[in-house]
């Protein structure tokens, strides 16, 4: 497969190679290869771990982004080392106490609590997809208790270093503009007749620049002012630079942008140009950008308009980069449709444009305009900066989220609410959420009247605790002695997995200890091979349907009350 070749979001295929598979998935402007070629364990294991990875990448799977696929792919080969070196062949050999070694081994490694969960989350997605494959013995063992995750409290910059940070990356967006804008403004009078014969020729040196990437010949580096210091160089990077942001521009645009909208750095990072639409009485054009919030499983994409105070800074932004996305465009590249283009400093002739920034980009050290060395360059910490410091608003999240992860991260903010949670006795504790699983399983019920959300109740109108009409969130259904499941509701609650656990996979502020709780009762009851076999689960899996996923998703994001 050319490694340029695009195809549709979500489409994952194997080469001829059966250890690797080939996802077009989002995030990525040319498709991602997984490759489980030199991974150091035996054939048949690694066969049964590259089927795994192609069922669970794209849009069918849980590893839905390019960056996530190829996350848990490194976990997964870790993995597999791990099995090479223990010496077993085949998914079936891991008994028990074998996988107890594994986990034992993540923390004799000295991982940390949330990086051996990270790891083990990984790794439990991997079984399940094949739990046919997997020692008899295992799945019992596979709803232990994990290491616990250590929830990361991301810290607000200090109103005075981020206006150091906003300052310095206006000021290097701006250089690249008065470096890029009059070299852009000459090419576009270049077929006017206008110029003089000393601009005429420049102009001419700029084109062939733009459309070759580099300048041909020792006219049109001495029309562009190039000095080259030994005979045979090309000037190749100085002739770019006229036109072509560079990559600490890009980062720069990167922040500004952050610091602008207080968007997270996968948005911007792979955002495209943005729509305009008429000013509606305005002097500019409102312009406005769609995000990409993968985690849902329905209406993923989240559309706002520009602020008002970015929008002249993004009409620089787009002008700068349009060069980038010409050339990648004149070529049938992919890429040329994406806000953030520029090109690296490379002599190489054949090389073109970069979309997209890497996060060794981002670090401060390779970034001369940073303006505290002290400091890291952290989006998450420039978000949470314009939320609670800035804007004080809940864009792109529910109220509820905005204050429990945003407001409440603030170091004086979370002390004095735990204070009042603990006087007020509102939060336990939970140390086992299999002792928490009341919702029971029953093959005799079948009366459809009962049903709730995911499961069924046994009296909707007595809370066992207050007596009262029911007025709980449905994952506390798990926990309660009215629930019940019966076979024709596992296909709703195997979708509240998947959908739990790829919530939990992208580590993000979503998982919470709440849904840590009830996914820890929800695998209890869907992985008691006593209760429900490998083919009912199997058959129920098969059976989710479009209204399961699309219900399960509401419910998680709080659309029902």
């Amino acid at each position: 497969m050319n490694p340029r070749h695009t195809s549709s979001d979500g489409v994952v295929t194997r080469r001829d190679d059966p250890h690797t598979v080939v996802a077009a998935l989002p995030g990525a402007y040319k498709p991602t290869i997984l490759d489980l070629t030199g991974w150091p364990c035996d054939e048949r294991l690694k066969g049964q771990l590259a089927d795994a990875v192609e069922a669970l990448s794209g849009s069918n799977g849980v590893w839905k982004s390019a960056a996530s696929a190829r996350g848990n792919l490194a976990k997964t080969k870790r993995f597999a080392r791990w099995c090479g070196q223990a010496g077993i062949r085949d998914l079936r050999e891991l008994t028990p106490e074998r996988w107890n070694s594994f986990v034992l081994s993540l923390a004799a490694g000295g991982a940390s609590g949330s990086t051996q969960h990270r790891e083990l989350v990984t790794i439990k997605q991997v079984f399940r997809k094949y739990p046919h494959r997997l020692h008899p013995d295992l799945p019992k063992h596979l709803n232990r208790r994990m290491p616990k995750r250590e929830k990361a409290h991301v810290q607000p910059y200090s109103l005075e270093t981020f206006n150091r940070i906003l300052k310095a990356a206006r000021a290097a967006v701006n250089a690249e503009y008065k470096r890029i804008h009059p070299n852009l403004a000459l090419l576009r009078k270049r077929t006017s007749g206008e110029l003089s014969h000393q601009d005429q020729t420049r102009a001419d040196a700029l084109c062939e620049v733009l459309t070759h990437g580099a300048p041909l010949s020792r006219a049109t580096r001495d029309a562009l002012g190039i000095r080259v210091a030994f005979q045979k160089a090309l000037g190749v990077n100085s002739a770019r630079a006229m036109l072509f942001v560079s990559p600490e521009g890009a980062v720069a645009i990167a922040v500004l942008i952050a610091c602008l909208e207080g968007t997270n750095f996968t948005p911007i990072n792979e955002r495209k140009v943005p729509s305009a639409a008429p000013g509606l009485g305005v002097s500019e054009d409102l312009r406005s950008v769609e995000d990409e919030k993968r985690r849902r499983h329905t209406h993923p994409y989240d559309s706002h308009a520009i602020p008002k105070n970015a929008r002249r800074v993004l009409s620089k932004i787009i002008e700068i980069t349009q060069p980038g996305r010409d050339y990648l465009s004149a070529r049938g590249l992919p890429g040329s449709d994406r806000l953030i283009v520029y090109w690296p400093a490379m002599e190489a002739l054949d090389s073109v444009p970069f979309v997209g920034l890497t996060y060794n980009s981002l670090k401060k050290d390779r970034l001369k305009w940073w303006p505290d060395k002290e400091e890291a360059l952290t989006f998450t910490r420039i978000r949470k900066t314009v939320r609670v410091l800035i804007d004080k608003t809940p864009q792109g999240h529910t109220r509820s989220t905005w204050s429990t992860d945003y407001v409440q991260a603030t170091e004086e903010e979370r002390e004095r609410l735990m204070i009042q949670a603990v006087e007020e006795g509102l939060w336990a504790v939970v140390k086992n959420a299999e002792n928490h699983l009341k919702m029971r399983f029953e093959r005799a019920m079948t009366a459809t009247q009962t049903d709730t959300a995911i499961g069924g109740c046994a009296d909707w109108e007595n809370h066992p605790v207050t007596g009262q009409p029911c007025g709980d969130d449905f994952l506390l259904c798990l926990q309660c002695t009215n629930a019940f499941a019966t076979p024709r509701h596992l296909p709703r609650l195997i979708e509240l997995r998947h959908q739990l656990e790829a919530i939990a996979s992208t580590d993000g502020p979503d998982w919470t200890d709440f849904r840590a709780m009830a996914y820890g009762c929800l695998i209890a009851l869907l992985d008691d091979r006593s209760i429900i076999t490998s083919d009912e689960y199997a058959r129920a899996e098969r059976a989710i349907t479009g209204a399961d996923a699309s219900e399960v998703h509401l419910l998680l994001n709080g659309k029902y009350s």
